[in-house]
């Protein structure tokens, strides 16, 4: 387009007065005693008024056309929303219809904010409409994922990985304290065939409706709600983490409860906490990890940093736990249960690792790689005092050819 021919937008309380100069020049070049300089002015300014006037007249109908397009998303919008159920019980169709209407204003908002700001009353009322339906419907939104997300999460008993569902879940502390060997949940779904050997994993959520909730939270990051979305999706998973831990009667306990425990309840809890251990580590967390790559994997580091923030208060609450025992008083009949203890985070060193590699997640990994030296060293301390308990404590009685020190056959 030539330059004399550019679109040039008018502010709204000039159009009538471009208007009327647009008609007096057509009535000026109908005069036939003009000069030919006088005609070429003329033109000249027939030319740009016109291009004024076009102006004025393309973004009317542009605004006339975005009018349209907002009251039909918006009426869909409503409609779905006033029904009693929520959306996804209507089923999947309606979700993606209600997606696809919000998405629709998300266009419309973006139409808007690019258009050339000319103080029209019209296109600033669309504006904050476009934006009133949004947020509306951003709020919704953030209902329908914590409603899919509590229709679809799988349970877990103590004693299995494979899933059912909430209400058959009972959990037997006694079988769970009296296990001989400490198996946990997992371990069994393990099945070595040669060299090769398949690890179990867990589900957390039924498959088909990742990715209702994947378009939903791309619609919401789309529209700069991402935050809303990681706010209730985080809570949601850090609430169904301490709910898991429960299933081993893991709570947060003060470094003062557990120093006055006495043995024979301290010998239990940390039962327990090998078995939560272990499961959380090695099966629980890489699970959700999974889930939250899945969903959130492309927005950058929003996936590593949500699962940390769903995670981290479970995981301190158990490394805790963990210290308190360690800095317990150095008794003989405590050394055995620290070594388990050791020796079970010392196995789960790599999985910790690769949980936790990010930067904002190095804390966790400081904490426990902290906690596994404290209880190398106290089961050190414990041994070395034993040993010197021993070495004082000389027998009355000879052992000829060897035999049992009376102290430790007690």
């Amino acid at each position: 387009m030539d330059d004399n021919k550019s679109v040039v937008t008018v502010p709204d309380g000039e159009q009538h007065i471009i208007a009327a100069a647009y008609h007096l020049v057509k009535a000026l070049q109908a005069s036939t005693s003009l000069s030919v300089e006088v005609r070429r002015s003329l033109a000249d300014l027939d030319i740009h008024l016109a291009a004024m006037t076009g102006a004025n007249e393309d973004e009317t109908t542009s605004l006339r056309e975005i009018e349209g397009r907002l009251k039909s998303a918006q009426v869909k919008i409503l409609t779905l929303q006033s029904n009693s159920l929520k959306i996804w019980d209507a089923g999947p169709s309606q979700l993606l219809e209600y997606l696809q209407a919000v998405e629709e204003v998300r266009t419309i908002t973006l139409s808007l904010e690019s258009m050339v700001p000319n103080h029209n009353g019209k296109q600033n009322r669309l504006a904050n409409q476009a934006h009133s339906v949004l947020q509306m419907a951003m709020a919704k939104l953030q209902e329908e994922v914590i409603n899919i997300l509590v229709q679809n999460k799988l349970c877990f008993g103590h004693d299995h990985v494979s899933f059912h569902s909430c209400e058959e879940l009972v959990v037997d502390e006694e079988s769970m304290v009296s296990t001989e060997n400490d198996s946990v949940v997992g371990t069994s779904c393990r099945e070595s065939s040669g060299a090769e050997s398949e690890e179990c994993t867990m589900v957390l959520v039924h498959p088909y409706v990742v990715p209702q909730i994947k378009s939903i939270a791309n619609v919401m990051f789309a529209s700069h709600y991402d935050q809303e979305f990681c706010q209730v999706f985080i809570r949601f998973w850090k609430d169904a983490l301490h709910e898991y831990l429960r299933l081993f009667c893991m709570q947060q306990t003060s470094i003062e409860d557990v120093l006055r425990m006495d043995w024979a309840c301290l010998n239990c809890r940390i039962k327990k906490w090998r078995q939560a251990t272990k499961n959380v580590i090695e099966f629980y967390l890489p699970s959700e990890k999974n889930l939250f790559d899945q969903l959130l994997g492309e927005f950058g580091s929003v996936s590593s940093t949500s699962f940390i923030e769903a995670s981290k208060d479970a995981i301190l609450c158990l490394l805790n736990f963990g210290q308190a025992v360690a800095i317990g008083p150095l008794r003989p009949e405590r050394l055995f249960c620290l070594l388990d203890m050791y020796e079970l985070l010392r196995d789960l060193c790599q999985d910790v690792d690769a949980l936790f590699c990010e930067t904002h997640g190095n804390f966790i990994n400081i904490e426990y790689h902290e906690l596994l030296k404290n209880l190398g060293d106290s089961a050190k301390a414990i041994f070395l005092e034993l040993g010197n308990h021993i070495a004082s404590n000389t027998s009355t009685t000879p052992f000829y050819g060897g035999g049992v020190h009376p102290l430790t056959n007690q």
